[in-house]
């Protein structure tokens, strides 16, 4: 294991390549995990259920095996949290995004940031953070369940990402 990676679960290394086939094949889950396996951090697999890798690991290993990809992101919502509930997750190279610098991006898109924890994969010699910020949506702003809500959570991602890059000013 690299720089304090962890020991995950068989069962739950399964439903992982299960969950990434469903959506990108079996040869990909096979290989993002081939990949990615040796250096999930120490508390990932206790913290991310098996659907969340699935979005997960594969933005990793974007971020990971092309240097020119940039920063990315996902918003998760999960069945259990309330409707102004999201997880908003920041995968970039390099080093952590300290929480100070990241509140300010996700107010300007109009996100109030609540908690945060950090996780650090070490694929090939080079970090790459997974920030994961509890959010809560105003009232009233769907961003699930039809195809303008989809089409304003993906504007919103691309909005912080082009602000996160300094393409765009505030």
């Amino acid at each position: 294991m690299a720089n304090g990676a962890s020991t995950v679960s068989s069962t739950w290394l399964a439903d992982v390549r299960a969950e990434i086939g469903a959506v990108h094949g079996a040869a990909a889950a096979d290989a993002i995990l081939g990949r990615l396996a040796p250096h999930i951090p120490a508390g990932y697999d206790e913290l991310n259920w098996a659907n969340g890798a699935r979005v997960d690991l594969p933005l990793v290993d974007r971020v990971a095996t092309d240097p020119d990809a940039g920063p990315a992101t996902a918003m998760l919502q999960f069945v259990e949290a309330a409707p102004h509930q999201w997880r908003f997750r920041v995968y970039h190279g390099g080093h952590a995004v300290p929480l100070a610098d990241l509140l300010p991006l996700l107010d300007h898109v109009g996100l109030r940031a609540m908690e945060e924890r950090a996780f650090r994969f070490d694929v090939a010699g080079s970090p790459v953070w997974v920030h994961d910020v509890g959010v809560q949506v105003p009232d009233g702003v769907v961003l699930e369940g039809d195809t303008a809500a989809d089409e304003r959570r993906r504007e919103l991602q691309r909005a912080f990402v082009a602000e996160f890059a300094g393409e765009v000013e505030v």
